[in-house]
């Protein structure tokens, strides 16, 4: 699995678990584990999952999921911000890569090998460009960095 995917499941259960009974948590468990469900089937599950589990997981659920959305808020906004500094091939890598994150049908680990397979194509510059940046890319860069 992937860093992103065991981060996310970190999450959910560390938040959720004590709001649910053992069966509960096992049925959380095999949604975040199951390796064949794409990004949106896993948040419907686990939304659903939460409806059932009444309103004190629900809560958890839906500041669990405001989290994320800050975060890639955020992001957003340093990558606007950041814009300008980068080259036109490291725009276009970037527009490939919100294409393949905006893929609802991708599982969290198909996006990940997606991710990975593109950065081992980059060309140094958009390495370095992205490195510079910073996260969420370091984890994902490997090979020379030149400018």
């Amino acid at each position: 699995m992937s860093e992103k995917h065991d981060i996310m499941r970190g999450m959910f259960e560390e938040a959720l678990g004590s709001t649910m009974n053992e069966k509960q948590r096992k049925k959380l468990d095999e949604i975040l584990n199951n390796p064949k469900l794409s990004k949106d089937e896993v948040n419907e599950s686990i939304k659903a999952l939460c409806v059932i589990c009444g309103k004190e997981t629900m809560k958890k659920y839906q500041e669990i999921s405001e989290m994320f959305q800050e975060r890639m808020a955020k992001l957003s906004a340093k990558m606007k911000e950041e814009q300008e500094k980068f080259t036109e091939e490291t725009k276009a890598f970037l527009h490939k890569l919100h294409k393949i994150h905006e893929d609802p049908s991708l599982s969290y680990q198909n996006e990940h090998d997606k991710f990975k397979e593109a950065f081992e194509h980059a060309s140094p510059i958009v390495k370095t460009d992205l490195r510079l940046f910073g996260e969420p890319f370091t984890h994902l860069i490997h090979g020379p960095v030149e400018r």
